[in-house]
């Protein structure tokens, strides 16, 4: 037993910064793969060859273009907390609702692949349980963030307290989407974040 464990011991250690440096490769070449063909076209040999690897590398990594889609829901759930969190710190309430809307239309513009892997992903979720499951996950996350945001300003006396900081961060996140997904939409994002601060400030019409 003693010479047993030695020698599983004396094994290559694992390289974790390798590894992570490797996973991001294949999910970068995953989302241009996506992006470029579409989720059932793109096959793994496509991703392996992006990502410069061996299809059976990647499958050490990814058991299945289902556990990529899962794993790019994820990535892009981080951007969104972090993002919407490092607004909610910098900025009155007001003002970090024009940069969110701001910044989704920039985005939108500036990032194509991202847009139609986007819609790639939605499409799939109506097909595939597993990832109709990680998409709502994911924006339950972004708006317990929001709701936290939303409740500071309500304490702050910069949102109005007739509406739930859980509804009014999930009107925000619908409104954010919308924007995301729009095809040939450029709102005035200014004015927008004005009705919207508008309608939540203090004294505004309660629910009914």
């Amino acid at each position: 037993m003693a010479k047993s464990v030695r020698s599983r011991s004396r094994g290559r250690p694992v390289n974790e910064t390798a590894r992570r440096v490797r996973r991001a490769r294949i999910l970068t070449a995953a989302r241009g793969c996506f992006a470029a063909k579409g989720f059932h076209a793109a096959s793994t040999a496509d991703i392996a060859r992006a990502a410069r690897l061996s299809v059976a590398n990647l499958y050490q990594y990814f058991a299945s273009k289902e556990d990529l889609v899962m794993a790019l829901v994820e990535q892009d759930l981080e951007g969104d907390v972090a993002f919407v969190v490092e607004l909610g710190r910098s900025a009155p309430f007001a003002r970090a609702v024009e940069g969110v809307l701001r910044a989704v239309v920039e985005e939108r513009v500036r990032d194509e692949d991202g847009f139609r892997l986007r819609l790639e992903i939605l499409t799939e979720s109506t097909r595939n349980a597993a990832v109709r499951r990680a998409l709502a996950s994911a924006e339950a996350r972004v708006i317990l963030v929001l709701a936290g945001l939303v409740r500071e300003a309500q304490a702050n006396g910069e949102v109005g307290t007739h509406e739930s900081p859980e509804a009014i961060a999930r009107l925000l996140y619908a409104l954010a989407d919308g924007v995301a997904s729009g095809v040939g939409v450029a709102p005035d994002v200014v004015t927008v974040a004005r009705l919207v601060a508008r309608a939540l400030a203090p004294g505004g019409a309660p629910g009914r």
